[in-house]
């Protein structure tokens, strides 16, 4: 009986230290799952700071930008080389610029710009050649009427140059204006380095 006693005993304080480490796993398990439950949220792109690098402009803000700003970003864009600005270049189908110049420049002027910079070389008397009055006008109102209009190898090259000049004849205000037409023509008479000075800030006062 002494011996059954005792083994009972034993047991007993077996099951009750077993129990006792199986409350203390619970309890741990518990407070690892509560302070998972409290955890902050991972930052979402709301909810993030936002952080710019020192000097430079969200996308955003772009079209915010007021008439000096933009005056400025136009004058960078017409000082930068022909090289380089021939590398920052992006096919039409593919992206459009976020460069507030782009928006600015109507499609008819962008297109046949093109168009005329391919053929330039090849054509002689690109500007001073007779086109077709019938054509002209038939793009120039395909254009108006703001259907998409193609303007390949097929397109005559004269047309091409008649409609673009017969758009800038037909704007309100001269492209340069007249109050700085004299002093564009001024700047022929300057040295390379003080030409181009005086060009940048000549297109600072140019109108948006």
């Amino acid at each position: 009986p002494t011996e059954l006693m005792l083994s009972f005993l034993h047991l007993s304080s077996s099951l009750k230290r077993t129990n006792k480490e199986l409350s203390s796993s619970n309890s741990s398990l518990s407070s690892n799952s509560e302070s998972h439950n409290e955890s902050p949220l991972p930052s979402t792109p709301d909810t993030a700071p936002r952080t710019h690098r020192r000097g430079g402009v969200s996308v955003d803000c772009i079209t915010d930008l007021d008439d000096n700003q933009s005056r400025l970003l136009e004058a960078l864009q017409l000082s930068l080389p022909d090289e380089a600005a021939g590398n920052r270049k992006k096919p039409r189908d593919k992206k459009l610029s976020l460069n507030p110049i782009y928006r600015q420049v109507p499609r008819i002027v962008d297109l046949c710009c093109q168009h005329l910079e391919k053929n330039v070389l090849q054509t002689l008397g690109i500007f001073r050649v007779g086109s077709s009055k019938k054509r002209v006008r038939q793009l120039r109102e395909e254009f108006d009427q703001g259907w998409d209009v193609p303007i390949d190898q097929e397109q005559c090259v004269h047309d091409i140059a008649a409609l673009f000049k017969k758009f800038l004849r037909d704007m309100p205000d001269p492209l340069l204006t007249r109050e700085l037409y004299t002093a564009f023509i001024h700047t022929m008479l300057l040295d390379y380095s003080a030409q181009q000075s005086a060009i940048q800030l000549l297109v600072l006062l140019l109108p948006p």
